[in-house]
């Protein structure tokens, strides 16, 4: 029984009966007959010794007005739809850090061919995005952020209340080590870099319907990203004024922002050769199963969001559910928004959208189930 307590039974002082296995689950294999696979080799041990790492390399001409943020990359296999979902988690980090002033463009909008590739605009699609919002390419951050995972197996004893052994459990401690890189595709150059590293505690009691397989890295990945952001304070310009305030000017002042629960149809649709998508997925699930993960990942989008919720969500069609909004906006909480500008809706198009200097059309889901177009 791993990382649970047996009535009972009190957890001895952990005696190893045979040498802990390390494995680190990102080295290559390499041959040793060259020296730069040697290097190779090198470099990636090094990377999994989880020490703690922060490079900035100023650069006082960057004016950025908009922020790319890749899928996230896992260096062990991980389904799409994870590296769809954690990467969307940071788009609400950057929204928060930076959304009043730079356009957001998040996983699923682009078609990401070499993740590693520093010069983003020939490895992905994302030069597309940017004539409709007049951005030169020198004007576009890059977001990329990263983990490994190191576990460590042993078998420690198990004794009962007077001392004595009474068996053995399996042990496994997870590291996982992340990575978050601010670049500058334009010019390829790695502006900031951290990198920082937490360890699962085995023990730990955890809900039995948390959605989050890996909340410490999760935690670990939403700060090292923040904390990159904020270390180009001072050099995102302002994209746009925004045309709705969501923070008050006088004290004591309401203001009421538009919120939206995240069910976005690019978390069924992204994937890629190696991974297929959550819709195939899903319909290789029996109806229990189905129901099972799909909530699991709207929780994890929401955070907070509580199970009845989720349920009810997930039975509607993709898109963004308005939780509140202002009165100027004319939607009202309940509709469902499923197109912005007539692209499936995501949360970081409604970001967009505030800094946009005309409203911009959406497709919206009354509360009978009627579609109509509108402006936001």
């Amino acid at each position: 029984m791993r990382g649970r307590s047996v009535p009972g039974v009190r957890r001895a002082v952990a005696k190893v009966h045979r040498p802990a296995r390390a494995r680190c689950e990102y080295a290559p294999r390499v041959s040793a007959r060259s020296l730069v696979a040697a290097a190779a080799v090198a470099l990636a041990a090094l990377s999994c010794a989880g020490k703690r790492v922060q490079r900035v390399s100023p650069n006082p001409s960057l004016e950025p007005q908009a922020l790319l943020i890749y899928p996230f990359g896992f260096r062990w296999d991980e389904p799409s739809y994870r590296s769809y979902a954690l990467a969307q988690r940071l788009v609400a980090v950057a929204h928060r850090a930076v959304g009043d002033r730079v356009l957001l463009f998040g996983p699923g909008e682009m078609k990401v061919y070499r993740p590693d590739d520093d010069n983003a605009w020939a490895a992905t699609t994302a030069a597309q995005l940017l004539p409709p919002y007049h951005l030169r390419p020198e004007q576009v951050m890059l977001l990329r952020a990263w983990a490994e995972k190191r576990v460590v197996s042993s078998r420690q004893d198990v004794s009962d209340t007077r001392g004595r052994r009474i068996g053995a459990q399996a042990v496994e401690e997870t590291t996982f080590v992340a990575h978050v890189e601010l670049v500058h595709p334009s010019t390829q150059a790695v502006v900031v870099e951290l990198q920082d590293e937490v360890q699962v505690d085995p023990f730990a009691q955890r809900p039995d319907d948390e959605p989050d397989p890996a909340p410490d890295l999760t935690t670990l990945a939403s700060r090292l990203a923040e904390d990159a952001l904020h270390l180009m304070d001072g050099q995102w310009r302002s994209y746009g004024r925004p045309r709705w305030r969501e923070t008050p000017l006088r004290k004591g002042e309401t203001v009421v922002k538009l919120t939206a629960l995240a069910n976005p149809p690019a978390l069924y649709t992204f994937g890629d050769a190696a991974r297929p998508s959550l819709e195939i997925e899903l319909a290789r699930l029996n109806e229990l199963d189905r129901e099972l993960l799909q909530v699991s990942l709207i929780r994890f989008l929401n955070p907070g969001l509580n199970l009845a919720d989720a349920t009810r969500l997930s039975r509607l069609p993709p898109g963004l559910q308005v939780s509140t909004a202002p009165g100027r906006l004319g939607l009202k909480p309940g509709q469902l928004i499923v197109e912005v500008q007539g692209q499936p809706a995501a949360p970081q198009m409604l970001q967009r959208a505030r800094l946009e200097p005309e409203p911009v059309p959406i497709k919206v889901r009354d509360l009978d189930g009627q579609y109509r177009v509108t402006a936001l």
